[in-house]
């Protein structure tokens, strides 16, 4: 008998089934997901080797906006998610191929004129197996 209950904050799905429970978040559903798919990582330089000043982190909010409708409307991928540190705002895209959601977000980066050192990876395969092919394309001269 198969008996499904949602949390009431939608934050965990219980699945009975046969006497085997399986508990997953949504949030751990999409990192499977994710895990499957491969990756586009769009790294882009910060003026300071932290986090960056407000306006750039403001900036590049507005930016993370206009590539992942990009991402969305060539129907590639999708946005993964912003992080802030070590002198990069890293904007990560996953998808069923690295080229097509490179091609989607690349002819935008590259319109921003991002900061020299600002640089994309395309990750083949299983973005996050350690032996998955990566490669590097600069973004900035």
């Amino acid at each position: 008998m198969r008996t499904l209950f949602a949390s009431l904050a939608g934050m965990a799905i219980v699945l009975l089934q046969a006497g085997c429970v399986t508990v997953q978040t949504p949030v751990e559903e999409k990192l499977q997901q994710h895990m499957k798919e491969q990756m586009v990582e769009a790294h882009l330089k910060l003026k300071d080797n932290a986090y960056g000043s407000d306006e750039e982190r403001q900036s590049y909010q507005a930016i993370e906006k206009s590539l992942s409708k990009a991402v969305l409307d060539k129907k590639v991928g999708e946005f993964g998610g912003r992080q802030f540190g070590n002198g990069f705002c890293r904007l990560t895209f996953y998808g069923q191929d690295a080229n097509k959601l490179a091609g989607a977000i690349e002819p935008i980066l590259r319109e921003q004129k991002p900061a020299k050192g600002s640089f994309m990876l395309k990750r083949f395969g299983q973005a996050y197996k350690p032996d998955t092919k990566t490669e590097r394309v600069d973004l900035a001269k």
